[in-house]
């Protein structure tokens, strides 16, 4: 694969200024260089000039997903997970983490993310925070629009989950359950969307009171059989605003039990 002609989106945001010979309008702040680098010379000369777009290319949404590629290597982190790292010459497709196998070449690619995100970026310093131990899977940043969570377990579409489990959140303002009275927490089985399997409505009482973390016992789970969690608005409060209802979108949060 020629990694010299990689490109992203933040090449084309120089094409059509470039494409017609714009430069930018000079201002009376300083403004950084743009990121992106025009790929009109390779648009005009297929065997020109590939050398001109970035080697490396750096992305960051939030606590989405971050990353980096450098020639055929890319370390990527979903839900500020742990790197996975892939070797995009012989898996282009993503399918074989190498980020136990090569330790090292993570913590370089690491040590360059976060050396782009501090010296060349405004990004909010949650963004690039230190990532987590465990892993999360898709969703968790669902979860996170609707109260300040900052780990669940089970995590984001675990698999094999055991039968008898708990549910456990750590939070990062204190949990308040005044006046949520009627505001219920629930877990079903998908599929079975009329009749919860769990639910709970804690009040003032609970032992979570004016804490960051809760722990909910869950009653027995079936095998093979995915659970996802919905929650009312209002259901507790954190910092003295009321937390956004959790609906089932596309299960948010889930979890599949083990066979």
């Amino acid at each position: 694969m020629d990694w010299l002609s990689i490109g992203s989106i933040v090449t084309v945001l120089d094409l059509p200024a470039d494409a017609v010979g714009l430069k930018r309008k000079k201002e009376s702040k300083k403004l950084r260089p743009l990121y992106g680098k025009s790929f009109v010379s390779v648009l005009k000369d297929s065997g020109g000039a590939l050398d001109s777009i970035r080697k490396n290319i750096f992305w960051a949404l939030h606590d989405t997903t971050k990353g980096l590629m450098a020639g055929n290597w890319k370390i990527v982190s979903v839900n500020d997970s742990p790197w996975k790292l892939y070797d995009l010459d012989v898996d282009p497709s993503e399918s074989k983490d190498l980020a136990d196998q090569y330790p090292e070449r993570v913590e370089s690619l690491e040590s360059q993310w976060y050396q782009f995100a501090n010296q060349e970026t405004d990004m909010p310093t949650d963004w690039k925070r230190p990532l987590n131990k465990t892993w999360q899977g898709w969703g968790l940043h669902r979860v996170r629009m609707t109260m300040p969570l900052e780990t669940i377990s089970p995590a984001c579409s675990a698999a094999n989950v055991g039968l008898e489990l708990k549910l456990k959140m750590t939070f990062s303002k204190p949990i308040d359950f005044k006046d949520s009275d009627g505001k219920f927490l629930q877990l079903f089985a998908v599929g079975q969307p009329e009749s919860p399997v769990w639910k709970i409505d804690p009040d003032p009482h609970h032992p979570a009171q004016g804490k960051r973390e809760i722990t909910f016992t869950l009653p027995k789970l079936k095998p093979a059989t995915s659970y996802y969690l919905l929650t009312d608005g209002g259901w507790a409060k954190f910092g003295g605003a009321p937390a956004h209802g959790l609906n089932e979108g596309a299960y948010f949060y889930r979890f599949r039990t083990a066979q």
